[in-house]
């Protein structure tokens, strides 16, 4: 499991990937989040949580596949998902935001 780093959003150079934006598509309680770079493409859902947290995210492809259908390279998948983690903190919820990843699925807390 990884959780929050002091790394934020932005601070990275070097890979196109970090140039990518996101997307936010509501659709009642739950949605697409759509991940758009220079080079890679993917789309993760969400939904709102209960008890402490807010949001679920989901649908990063698995770690055997990710390479294939993101055209990242799979030694940065943890890299992408604390981009992702950070963004939607950053655009959504607010500094007082947190979040853990266990491998599949994305946590979002306020």
């Amino acid at each position: 499991m990884i959780t929050d780093n002091p790394t934020k959003a932005g601070d990275h150079s070097g890979s196109d990937w970090r140039l990518a934006i996101l997307t936010y598509e509501d659709q009642g309680r739950g949605g697409t989040i759509r991940f758009t770079g220079p080079a890679s493409r993917f789309s993760l859902w969400w939904e709102f949580a209960g008890g402490e947290a807010l949001v679920l995210i989901g649908g990063f492809p698995e770690s055997v596949a990710w390479e294939r259908d993101t055209g990242i390279p799979r030694e940065e998948r943890d890299e992408v998902v604390r981009f992702v983690a950070e963004r939607v903190l950053r655009d959504r919820v607010g500094p007082s935001g947190r979040w853990t990843w266990d491998g599949q699925t994305l946590t979002i807390f306020g």
